[in-house]
């Protein structure tokens, strides 16, 4: 459940505020059967001053579905993930591979950053997540499901802390020699190709909640 509570916390919340209230979250309520048994108004106590409470409704509702659902252990797939409440696509995937250690593809606005430089060649992602994108990440993440666990790690990390939007870090980048994007003398431009190669809007997915 730690991981569920870590990810909801940290759309929209830098990490420096999120982790101390996780730490106090998880030390409350352990379970998903603890945090379904809490009230409201503990639960948006506890949530404190880290914005849209609605997050901590929701991973309270969530934990009464696991509960109900699934005798209170958080379920191992994408698609029993996607079925409890506020539970979207990024948050699912990010459950398999960092709680489970499984495969699935981790996109957040970090990796679609790196991979729109290294692989694509462009400064940064179109505002909207587009199919395409989703694709070439998963053609990306390796068929082994420790390696997919590390790979979602390190590749949103190196767009953390290395791909940076504003100030990247090309010299410190482990695969500046690989970047599209570098190589073509760092172009500040952002439109990513189409399905057939061209530049273009292309088809656009929505990313779901989490």
């Amino acid at each position: 459940m730690g991981v569920v509570v870590s990810e909801v916390m940290l759309q929209q919340t830098p990490v420096s505020r999120v982790e101390p209230r996780w730490r106090e979250w998880m030390e409350r309520w352990p379970t998903p059967a603890a945090l379904a048994a809490a009230t409201t108004a503990d639960v948006l106590r506890a949530w404190d001053r880290l914005g849209y409470p609605r997050r901590a409704l929701r991973l309270r509702t969530c934990a009464e579905a696991v509960v109900d659902r699934h005798g209170g252990r958080v379920p191992e797939t994408e698609a029993e993930l996607l079925a409890l409440p506020g539970i979207g696509t990024y948050t699912a995937a990010a459950v398999v591979a960092f709680a489970f250690g499984g495969r699935s593809v981790v996109v957040d606005t970090n990796v679609r950053r790196v991979l729109a430089r290294t692989v694509v060649g462009t400064a940064l992602p179109p505002p909207t997540p587009r199919a395409a994108e989703l694709a070439l990440a998963a053609r990306l993440v390796p068929d082994d499901p420790t390696a997919a666990a590390a790979w979602a790690a390190a590749s949103m990390e190196l767009g953390a802390t290395v791909c940076t939007a504003r100030a990247p870090r090309c010299p410190a980048c482990p695969v500046a020699d690989l970047c599209r994007w570098r190589l073509a003398g760092s172009p500040r431009t952002s439109t990513l190709p189409d399905a057939g190669g061209r530049p273009g809007r292309g088809p656009t997915v929505r990313s779901g909640a989490g």
